[in-house]
């Protein structure tokens, strides 16, 4: 599954010199090539260090996944993590607007993060 696959790579970081375009309807890492995955968690070490550049939706539905899933995340860190969710579609190409592919994949996260909010 997801979540036994995300904590097995939840350390992984890299440093791959190229971006490789992905376009897949719902990431999972055993669906991603190798260059893929390098690009996936070169970009996520990037992210988890503060730094968020555009990428494909694909990488930034995978990275969703995983904070959901606290893959990865620190339990004191979980709701600065579930904040980063609401800024995520502002890092795809032409992000003046939110994509309508995106609008189909993000409701449920927005969902998530709005219970989330109002549990506490």
């Amino acid at each position: 599954t997801l979540i036994k696959q995300g904590e097995f790579m939840k350390d992984v970081t890299d440093n791959f010199g190229w971006n490789c375009f992905c376009n897949i309807d719902r990431p999972i890492y055993g669906a991603m090539s190798t260059d893929q995955l390098r690009t996936y968690f070169t970009w996520r070490t990037a992210a988890r260090n503060g730094v968020y550049s555009q990428t494909d939706k694909p990488y930034i539905i995978l990275y969703c996944y995983e904070l959901l899933n606290k893959i990865g995340v620190m339990s004191s860190a979980v709701q600065p993590a579930l904040c980063r969710v609401g800024g995520l579609p502002r890092l795809l190409p032409g992000s003046g607007h939110r994509p309508p592919a995106l609008a189909q994949g993000f409701p449920r996260l927005q969902r998530h993060r709005r219970r989330r909010r109002l549990s506490r």
